[in-house]
């Protein structure tokens, strides 16, 4: 007999920015598909409801594109046409608890060196769902 867990995969709402709202030179927060379009460039963008386990970025835009995580730090780059997993929760931290995106946290791309003029970039975010 199996034995259900009680932690399930959970997922977030798709996000995404498309490349006609991308600013030249500027990081921009994505966000939801859901409701209104929100200003990207305020804190109406979406941030992460839930501790992210895992984070995966699509980039289908005509440009490469940098991730920043505070909006000024560039700490990665998705190349185009191509998506990238950051998988968080296969990683322990020193304490032996495993490692997460924080919950309230934003997501910023920025053109690598100038800003996409068509695609979109869409980002999945995976949670647990602890029963």
């Amino acid at each position: 007999m199996a034995v259900a867990s009680a932690v399930r995969v959970a997922f977030e709402s798709l996000r995404y920015l498309p490349a006609d709202e991308f600013v030249n030179g500027l990081y921009i927060a994505v966000y939801t598909m859901e409701g209104a379009v929100p200003d990207p460039l305020t804190d109406s963008a979406t941030p992460v409801e839930n501790p992210v386990r895992m984070l995966k970025i699509k980039n289908f835009t005509d440009q490469n594109i940098f991730i920043s995580f505070d909006g000024y730090r560039t700490v990665d780059i998705v190349a185009t046409m191509s998506g990238e997993v950051d998988d968080y929760c296969s990683n322990q931290s020193g304490a032996g608890a495993l490692l997460e995106f924080p919950a309230g946290s934003y997501i910023y791309v920025l053109g690598e060196t100038a800003a996409p003029t068509k695609g979109t970039i869409y980002v999945t975010v995976i949670y647990a769902d602890i029963a």
